[in-house]
């Protein structure tokens, strides 16, 4: 079990490449695995394969298996781009 001792968020709207961006880091092996862990369904998708039973232990699973081996926790927000 990895336990965090650094996270970092990649923030921003739709379509500016916050994914390639979470991928990239990804595949280094040494920055988390970013990705949208809050979002699209993922809580329930997430919670189920997990087997996470409630909320707190969904965060709890989220940080011990998304951090890579040297403590490194990352996650992406992005919000809907409305054009006006």
């Amino acid at each position: 079990m990895t336990t965090p001792s650094i996270g970092y968020f990649i923030c921003g709207t739709s379509r500016i490449g916050s994914g390639v961006l979470g991928d990239t880091l990804w595949r280094t092996g040494v920055a988390g695995k970013p990705d949208q862990y809050f979002g699209d369904g993922n809580i329930d998708k997430l919670s189920e394969r997990w087997r996470a039973t409630d909320f707190p232990r969904y965060l709890d699973l989220l940080l011990e298996k998304t951090a890579t081996p040297n403590g490194v926790f990352g996650m992406r927000l992005t919000t809907a781009h409305n054009a006006e």
